[in-house]
């Protein structure tokens, strides 16, 4: 499940080239047309800024983390839309939506009978809990 985690570093790259390409690109705008539009330049280059940068916000967003309890690797995922929590390479929730306003709650419940909850905030921050009681990542 390594591939999360390359996916969210690549997104963070792309969108963070492509945020400082925009930003150069306007400034290369406003200097040039300075002189007869500098009102106009300077509300375009705003415009065009504001995407990259409120996609290169939301991939600082993304979260990935891992967990071991009782030799099982237990993994919770949160992308952009794509949510999930894996035991053991094997998914055992999941969740896909374009927007909520709700925390998002995954669960599952291993073979030894331990119920496990990921609740994922809105601002995609993961927390664990094995049996009710709050469980901490492995690092």
């Amino acid at each position: 499940m390594q591939k999360e985690k390359k996916k969210i570093l690549q997104h963070r790259i792309i969108w963070s080239i492509i945020l400082m390409l925009t930003i150069i690109i306007d400034f290369i705008v406003i200097k040039k047309y300075n002189k007869d539009f500098y009102p106009i330049g300077t509300s375009i280059a705003i415009l065009i800024t504001i995407v990259p940068l409120s996609l290169f916000i939301s991939t600082l967003l993304l979260s990935y983390k891992t967990y071991m309890y009782n030799d099982k690797e237990i993994i919770v995922y949160a992308g952009f839309y794509h949510h999930y929590i894996s035991v053991s390479g094997v998914k055992t929730d999941e969740h896909n939506t374009i927007i909520s306003y709700t925390p998002i709650t995954l669960t599952c419940t291993l073979s030894e009978g331990a119920r496990i909850q990921a609740t994922i905030s809105l601002t995609n921050r993961i927390a664990l809990k094995i049996n009710d009681k709050l469980y901490q990542e492995v690092r």
